[in-house]
């Protein structure tokens, strides 16, 4: 096992801490960031410019500022072949060389991250898709809630329960989205005497089932399209709480090959219709649009072709919208969005995941 020194101890060494672990010996741990020093007790630390004194073979560099980093490490005179960037570290460990996808593709967030090969290796490998669900690739991208925020979500479901309560079989539904990819699970309090165990990611697809059911009041909604459907979890748990008939998933092809595979494990599929979402989408009517966090993230030019194909077709909608889009493509705002889609209207993010985060919706019944 290769003895590594890791050079960054924020968000991104916390996202795949677990991971690394289980694959190479922690000698040292470092950050230009002095007041991270104490964040992983259980590492020796030592300081940036003293990483010469230790013995390692090679540096994994776990941060965003890969190309500093780099410059840094040189400076100090250790040899290239003995840094590794985390992309690069990820990318060996699940032999993603092996899954061709489209180079620069650009059309959103997750395109510029190794997420849409990881997607398709989890598709194809069974080895990969049993855990899933850990990796670092891939919680950095859908599976990013912690257990304390997902106990967040649960208080608000809740609070809601007088308008739509579940029942103990709903939960047992609910349940089964974490019998594959092998997430953390939870434990939660969810009925008075009942506790189950659940992932975070789960529970924020059941608090937004609820919020669904709680803002359109509408038993007509038998054809759905969501925009950027991670593994497929929220597109289970509408399709089987509310009897869809048609459920249309809109993707980069490698996400919907992911998502396929999920599905797939619960036997009937015929109401789900795979989208690839880098094509051009045929125009059709649908109750209901929804996308979490996914079409904030997309390209402007990208944007205009799902208003024009799928959202501006929908009678009512649901879309929690980021700024991650706005600040790194020059995609639409909330307030543009809303002067675009008739009646749309923007209302708080119930709890806020993250700042600045909206939800718009139109067609609502309150």
């Amino acid at each position: 096992m290769d003895k590594v020194i890791i050079f960054g101890m924020g968000k991104m060494l916390k996202w795949h801490y677990q991971e690394i672990k289980e694959k190479v010996e922690i000698a040292a741990v470092t950050d230009n960031n002095l007041e991270l020093q104490n964040t992983f007790p259980s590492e020796s630390y030592v300081n940036p410019e003293k990483i010469n004194e230790r013995q390692y073979d090679y540096i994994l560099i776990c941060c965003s500022a890969t190309d500093e980093i780099k410059n840094q490490l040189y400076g100090y005179g250790i040899e290239k072949n003995k840094v590794k960037s985390l992309k690069e570290f990820l990318s060996e460990q699940y032999h993603l060389s092996r899954y061709k996808v489209e180079e620069d593709r650009g059309t959103s967030i997750s395109d510029l991250l190794d997420y849409p090969a990881f997607c398709l290796a989890a598709a194809q490998d069974q080895s990969i898709f049993k855990q899933f669900r850990r990796c670092g690739i891939y919680t950095g991208v859908v599976e990013g809630l912690t257990c304390e925020e997902g106990q967040a979500q649960l208080d608000v479901i809740k609070e809601r329960s007088s308008v739509v309560q579940y029942s103990a079989e709903d939960w047992e539904m609910f349940q089964k989205n974490d019998d594959y990819g092998d997430p953390i699970m939870c434990d939660y309090s969810v009925q008075k005497d009942s506790r189950i165990k659940l992932s975070a990611t789960t529970m924020r697809y059941i608090k937004i089932l609820q919020e669904i059911v709680c803002l359109f009041k509408d038993k007509d909604i038998s054809v759905v399209a969501e925009i950027g459907v991670g593994f497929g979890g929220q597109a289970r748990l509408i399709a089987e709480y509310l009897s869809i008939r048609q459920y249309f998933l809109i993707d980069i092809p490698e996400a919907i090959k992911l998502a396929e595979t999920f599905l797939g494990q619960f036997g009937d599929t015929d109401r789900f219709v795979l989208c690839d979402g880098t094509k051009p989408l045929e125009k059709r009517n649908y109750d209901l649009v929804i996308s979490n966090y996914a079409f904030s993230e997309l390209t402007k030019e990208v944007q205009d072709i799902y208003l024009n194909s799928v959202i501006l077709n929908s009678r009512l909608g649901y879309m929690i919208w980021n700024d991650l889009g706005k600040e790194s493509f020059g995609a639409y705002s909330v307030e543009e969005l809303l002067n675009i889609i008739p009646d749309a209207k923007v209302m708080e993010e119930v709890p806020l995941t993250a700042a600045n985060n909206k939800l718009i919706v139109w067609g609502i019944s309150c």
